[in-house]
């Protein structure tokens, strides 16, 4: 049996379930006792990002050898900071990014959290620069900010609210992103960005060697994380590639997109949850 983790009336999750062909079942979770079993060897997750009760539930799906896609202990650990860390140890460029303090919650750290120094982040970064959150998705509370005084209105309206980072505004020529699928197959697709979830995805016109780049460097990332359907975005500026965002385990498909596009992620999906079905594959652990 798969369980799926997602909204219903999903355009794409009810095709890709057709294109699976196998029974499945629209997931509910309720109270719970830790551990629990159940019999489903595949789980696809769109929702739990956004809930600790399914974090945790699939969490346990997980170690009880639900192959879960994508693995729930890798989307606990990942964010803006990690990322950056990672793609550096990998050597895949990426753009300069410092993680700001937060002074988030109840309880008085004493020492631990000191305020910016922003003469380093004015001698580090040349304006203007992105700000977004550490935790972030879509566009939500991205900002493009063009002094130090917008900069520190800004971090002072957030610092309490959550953790945000700042990061090098590359200037380029081309956005792409990058679906990849099972961490071995990629679509490398052309994106004309525009907040609120208005970016149109379109059909790139980059050279074979371009997309070769940005492929095998979107693939090291996904098997170092070990991320089965991933999105990895690139900023490229004159034929140089840099990771603005390594990190979109919900990638947005939807019927918007091209339709050989939109096609060639539900099959190869598709191929891919049927492959780990039959094998009877089990996530990676962590412990």
């Amino acid at each position: 049996m798969i369980g799926v983790v997602e909204y219903e009336n999903s355009v794409f999750i009810n095709d890709l379930l057709k294109k699976i062909g196998k029974p499945f079942q629209w997931i509910q979770y309720r109270q719970l006792p830790t551990p629990f079993f159940n019999d489903y060897k595949v789980i696809i997750d769109r929702l739990s990002l956004q809930n600790e009760f399914l974090s945790t539930t699939l969490k346990i799906q997980s170690m009880n050898n639900a192959y879960v896609i994508n693995n729930p202990f890798s989307c606990d650990v990942l964010n803006k900071g990690v990322d950056m860390s990672i793609l550096n140890e990998l050597n895949i460029p990426h753009p300069k990014t410092f993680i700001l303090p937060s002074f988030v919650g109840e309880w008085d750290l004493g020492k631990a959290i000191s305020k910016v120094n922003w003469e380093i982040i004015v001698k580090e970064f040349s304006f203007p620069i992105i700000m977004k959150p550490l935790m972030g998705w879509g566009w939500r509370n991205v900002f493009e900010i063009n002094s130090i005084e917008e900069l520190k209105n800004k971090y002072e309206e957030f610092a309490e609210k959550e953790v945000m980072v700042v990061q090098e505004k590359i200037i380029a020529d081309t956005f792409l992103r990058v679906f990849c699928v099972g961490k071995e197959k990629t679509l490398v697709t052309k994106y004309l960005p525009a907040p609120l979830g208005a970016g149109k995805i379109v059909i790139h016109d980059c050279s074979q060697e371009l997309i070769k780049k940005v492929s095998d460097w979107s693939l090291t990332f996904c098997k170092k994380v070990d991320l089965d359907f991933n999105v990895v975005e690139w900023a490229v500026r004159e034929n140089k590639p840099f990771v603005i965002d390594a990190y979109n385990p919900i990638p947005d498909v939807s019927e918007k997109i091209p339709k050989e596009y939109y096609n060639w992620i539900v099959n190869e999906l598709a191929s891919f949850v049927n492959k780990i079905y039959e094998a009877n594959s089990k996530n990676k652990k962590f412990f």
